[in-house]
């Protein structure tokens, strides 16, 4: 969800985002004095939330795969970008599941 902001003063700044469920992510952003040439330009700050995926299931050994890159064996935990993201776990002897999405 953008906001915008209006008036704000050249500097250096600490913009911290806060999401329920996830943990605060801060970034350093500089706001540059503008000349006018560029009044109308807009500067476009993107923060982007991770989140971390715990894989422990039993028995353990298993391979884990998202979006189709093997990443660890369990036990694991791997830190993604939130967003949708697919994940398989193969264990040699056992038929891989694929996990069905509604709509």
């Amino acid at each position: 969800m953008p906001i915008s902001l209006r008036k704000v003063k050249p500097q250096t700044y600490i913009v911290t985002a806060t999401k329920d469920g996830f943990k605060p992510v801060q970034r350093i952003v500089r706001i540059n004095e503008r000349t006018k040439l560029d009044k109308a330009k807009q500067t476009k700050i993107e923060i982007m939330f991770d989140l971390l995926l715990d894989v422990n299931p039993e028995p353990q050994a298993v391979e884990v795969y998202v979006d189709d890159n093997k990443f660890e064996v369990t036990p694991c935990r791997i830190e993604l970008t939130a967003g949708k993201h697919t994940v398989k776990l193969n264990l040699s002897g056992y038929e891989m599941l694929v996990p069905v999405q509604k709509r």
